[in-house]
Parts: C-alpha cells; sequence; structure tokens
C-alpha cells in the first residue's frame, strides 16, 4: 500500500491544472467560480479518483454520498480495494459497485450499529456528513485526537453542542489543521453534507499534508539510539543504527569522522567533549550521495566530586589571579596533617579568614572551594599532657581542653616524634574521618616537641 500511496502522491501532485492530462478532463461545469476547487476536481479526475456524471459535467455543488466518499477516501491514500470476503455491513453486498471501497475504508469512514444487536449497516446513498468525514481523513492522516491541544478546536464553532461528543476531537484536529472549515455564520454544521467539490478539495489538502510527511522514498534512515543531553564526564559513547534500500547499508560520520557499522546496521563511537555545549552531527550517507543528518548537543558539566567539610590552621592568605582573570584569595591551611590551598575569587570570599585564624571550610573533591569562615574557638599548639581518664588535653601555652567525640574536632600531626628528654611520643589514633578518638604519650615531653593538634570546640566546652 505505501508504495502505491506515494505513487498517487506523486502523481496528483504533479499534475498542472492547465497540462495535457487535466484539459482532457476537464468539465464544463467547473467555471471561474470554482477556482478554489479546480486543481483538486482536475487533479482527482486525472488520475481516476473522481468522476463526471456525464455530458462532460461534474456537479461540483451535489452532496457526495458515504459510499462516493469511500471510493475517493480510497483511490486517493492508494488502498486497494477489497475483492471478495464477507461483507462487514448488511446494506452492502460484495456485488454492489462500491463493496471494494467501503471495505477498504472501514476503520477510516464509521459504520452505524444496529440497536437490536444485528449487522452494522453504513447507508451507501446517505449523504457523507461533514463530521464523519472530518473524522474519516483525520484517521487515516494517523492524527491523534487525544494526544494533540488542537483537538479543543472544535470547541471555538457557535454549534458545538451539535457535533457527536466522539467526534469532537477529530472535528478540531481537522480544523486547527486546516483540512476542514467552519461557515461565515461561526457554525461548523456537522450533520449537514458535503458537496462534490468540498470533498475533493478537502481530500486534496489530506494528500498534500500526507505528501509532507514522507520521508524521501530512497534515502536512507538514521535513528540516534544513545546521545544523553547532559554528563559530568569529558568521555561519553554515543551510538545509533541505519538502514538503506535492498538491504545495502549507508556509510555513518559523527562530527564529520567516518564510524564503522555492523552488519545489523548500528554504530557506536566514543567522544571526548569540551566543557560547556557539544555539538553531535550524525550523518548518514548512501552510494547514490543521498544523506539525512541529525544534530544532538549534550552539555559537559565536569563533576565536582563530594563536598567534604574540614577546618584549618591559616598560615597566610595573598591575592592573586585566577584562570578567568579574576581576583582570588589564596588561603594556606594546615589541617592537621598537611598544608593546602584554598582558592577563592575576592567577590565571594565573605568574611576573610586572616593569618592565626582556624578556618572551617567545605571543598569539593577536585579542589574547589564551596565556602569558607572564621571560627571562633579553635586552636593550633603542642601537646603537653593528655589524661586519657579525663579526656582533657594541656597545650604548652596553658590552655586546656576536656576533648569528647561529639564536643571536639581534633586533628594531630601523626607523625613520630622525639621529645626534649629524647623519649617516643607514640601516634595518635583517628576514628577514621580525621576526629580523633584518643591521644597516647609515651614518655613526658619537653616544649621542643613537634606533635602540633588542632583543636576546634564544637559546643563551647574549654575549660581554662
Amino acid at each position: 500500500m505505501k508504495k502505491r500511496f506515494i505513487a498517487v502522491l506523486l502523481a496528483v501532485l504533479t499534475l498542472l491544472p492547465g497540462g495535457a492530462l487535466a484539459a482532457g478532463r476537464a468539465f464544463s461545469d467547473v467555471d471561474d467560480s470554482y477556482g478554489w476547487a479546480r486543481d483538486a476536481i482536475e487533479g482527482f479526475a486525472a488520475q481516476g479518483i473522481v468522476d463526471g456524471v456525464g455530458g462532460g459535467r461534474f456537479a461540483p455543488d451535489d452532496p457526495v454520498t458515504r459510499e462516493e466518499f469511500a471510493k475517493m477516501l480510497t483511490l486517493s491514500f492508494g488502498m486497494e480495494p477489497a475483492a471478495g470476503g464477507v461483507p462487514a455491513y448488511a446494506d452492502v453486498a460484495a456485488d454492489r459497485w462500491s463493496y471494494g471501497y467501503v471495505e477498504a475504508a472501514r476503520g477510516y469512514l464509521d459504520g452505524y450499529a444496529d440497536p437490536s444487536g444485528g449487522k452494522m449497516t453504513f447507508k451507501p446513498e446517505t449523504p457523507a456528513r461533514r463530521e464523519d468525514i472530518a473524522a474519516a481523513i483525520v484517521r487515516i492522516l494517523g492524527y491523534r485526537a487525544e494526544d494533540s491541544d488542537a483537538a479543543t478546536a472544535a470547541e471555538g464553532f457557535t454549534d458545538y453542542g451539535a457535533i457527536s461528543p466522539a467526534l469532537r476531537p477529530y472535528v478540531g484536529v481537522a480544523a486547527a489543521r486546516g483540512l476542514i472549515e467552519g461557515y461565515a455564520d461561526g457554525t461548523f454544521r456537522p450533520q449537514a453534507g458535503i458537496t462534490r467539490a468540498e470533498a475533493a478539495v478537502m481530500l486534496y489538502r489530506a494528500v498534500a499534508q500526507a505528501a509532507d510527511a514522507q520521508p524521501e522514498a530512497d534515502a536512507p534512515k538514521l535513528t540516534v539510539t544513545v546521545c544523553p543531553s547532559s554528563v559530568t564526564e569529558a568521555e561519553v559513547t554515543v551510538s545509533g543504527a541505519v538502514s538503506g534500500q535492498a538491504g545495502t547499508l549507508p556509510s555513518v560520520t559523527v562530527n564529520d569522522k567516518a564510524v564503522s557499522v555492523s552488519p545489523s546496521g548500528k554504530f557506536s563511537v566514543r567522544l571526548t567533549l569540551a566543557p560547556g555545549d557539544n555539538e553531535v552531527v550524525f550523518t548518514a550517507r548512501d552510494a547514490a550521495g543521498k544523506a539525512v543528518t541529525e544534530t544532538r548537543m549534550i552539555k559537559y558539566t565536569k563533576s565536582k566530586g563530594s563536598l567534604a567539610e574540614g577546618y584549618g590552621y591559616v598560615q597566610s592568605t595573598y591575592r592573586t589571579k585566577d584562570g578567568d582573570g579574576d581576583t582570588a584569595v589564596v588561603i594556606e591551611v594546615w589541617d592537621g596533617s598537611q598544608a593546602r590551598e584554598l582558592w577563592v575569587k575576592d567577590a565571594d570570599i565573605g568574611t576573610e579568614p586572616r593569618q592565626g585564624d582556624i578556618a572551617h571550610y567545605y571543598v569539593y573533591g577536585d579542589g574547589t572551594l564551596d565556602r569558607i569562615g572564621r571560627v571562633a574557638n579553635g586552636k593550633l599548639g603542642a601537646v603537653k599532657e593528655w589524661d586519657a581518664d579525663t579526656g582533657r588535653i594541656r597545650l604548652f601555652d596553658g590552655t586546656t581542653y576536656r576533648v569528647t567525640n561529639d564536643t571536639f574536632v581534633l586533628y594531630v600531626d601523626t607523625g613520630r616524634h622525639t621529645g626534649a628528654d629524647g623519649g617516643a611520643v607514640s601516634e595518635a589514633f583517628a576514628d577514621g574521618g580525621g576526629h580523633y578518638n584518643n591521644v597516647f604519650l609515651a614518655t613526658e615531653v619537653g616544649e621542643d616537641v613537634d606533635l602540633r593538634v588542632l583543636v576546634v570546640d564544637v559546643n563551647n566546652q574549654w575549660e581554662d
């Protein structure tokens, strides 16, 4: 059916009303006053989709019957008239001239249910109603009335209530897409018939819309199956599938680079992205040079990693220019085990920590600083005494702390050091996150011991 349909589209839409074919089938009663319908009537007549009534006349103002419209619908869309089989309708026998067309149009042009439960009827000689024709054309074009906002367009007709409730969405879509029009007085007149000229115009418009929706018959087909719109890694794999005519596979390029295509038509390629928006152009091209292209965008935002909290003794601060040319403040802190540099834009610094302060900061895994501030209660010093029974630690400056798991964050330089008397100072043992539960001194140490601790009082548990 598809090939026949495309052939009909090309034949009808390329006919010129003044050409030889049209001239041979011109009708004496389709004069200049029918200029709005002449192309449709003469184009369809040249294809045998519509016939005259004899004597060189078309009778453009005569009503079109349901069986006549079934023929026009079937032939316009390249469907094969049914042959044989059991008639679906009680009033359209297999030997009736319109039987093949009525059967072919079934599913697009509705019949009538028998209230007593008998076989449906078609009423072939009854004039076709405007609402039935609108629904048939919408269905055959594959428009989904229930999914379209255009379905509400029928509400604009002043006689909206007269449209059969089940057909209102179809009438709305047909009107919104220009397949059928209302009248000057704002009505739709759903139960009214349509003339032969009107039927030709409606189908001509439908065929034109269908033609616009048809892809080039011999163009390769390209489907992009995997291409994320945003990623946090620089490397990404995109993939898709292609097919061509007569079982031949087209070649594929991604951003103008050739990509290998499997015998089943599948392809994939790994791309390296730059930060920001990246355009990815997929192209499938057959041996005849016909190509189809699809463009996608991938936004690459570098992952900063997880956010971690930290404390540190501010050793120095200075200003410099960052990679963007903006003024940045560099804060050098010692976090209990190592020195690190924290960069923050000058405009975002807020309350800037000073040398000697204890800083409280949040930093991402890639080193990007999220925020930083000063801690009021914090100190860096050397341990003089540690009482494991009471949980008190005394620094050489005389400050005493009562250290508990919940009230202090205690960072200790965990290297082994030698005290003034030559005794060894043991390592401190962490609970896994840099929060130290116990500090053990193997011997009494002197003031020159190089065991430093960073103590941050969280809940004001200081002791003098």
